[in-house]
Parts: structure tokens; sequence; C-alpha cells
């Protein structure tokens, strides 16, 4: 599946520059400071615990790439980029 990536969501680019900033993976937690589940790096922290809506954009996106073979999980909290991951994310960069 060809995907450009002016189709990319904000949530979508935001995510894949993450990944590569965290060599290839993000992660979903469910932690007391993001009041239910959210996707985190160390450095990014895609929720805001005041409005609940922000951290389900970014698991809907992360799921999104998932589906688009664009991330693949490692386990049922880490995502990893896969090839196709990458080589987006290296465009979005630009």
């Amino acid at each position: 599946m060809l995907i450009e990536m002016e189709s990319l969501t904000d949530e979508q680019r935001a995510l894949l520059k993450a990944a590569v900033g965290n060599g290839g993976s993000l992660a979903l937690f469910r932690r007391s400071d993001t009041r239910g589940p959210a996707v985190r790096t160390p450095t990014r922290k895609f929720f805001d615990p005041r409005d609940s809506s922000v951290a389900q954009r970014y698991i809907d996106s992360l799921r999104s790439l998932v589906e688009l073979s664009m991330l693949r999980p490692k386990s049922a909290e880490i995502f990893e980029l896969t090839n196709q991951g990458w080589e987006m994310a290296a465009k979005v960069g630009r």
C-alpha cells in the first residue's frame, strides 16, 4: 500500500517523528499520570491529563499507523517502526 505523506494526520506525523527519536519505538502505557492509556516515549507524552480526547487521538493514530504497516506491535505495549515507517518518517522529518 502506497501512502502519501500529505495524507497523514498531524498526529500520525508526530508519532513517526517521536518513534525515530526513540530508536524506532513507541509505547502505549497506562499510568496514574496519564489517567488512562496514552502513547509515550521517554521524551514525549501524547496526552493531556485534563483532556482525555488528546490521548485518544494519539492512540487512534498509533492504531492507524499499525493498519498502514508503518508500525508493528512488539508486545501489547511496545510498537516499532517497520521499514515503510522508517521511510515515511524520513519524509516527514524533512
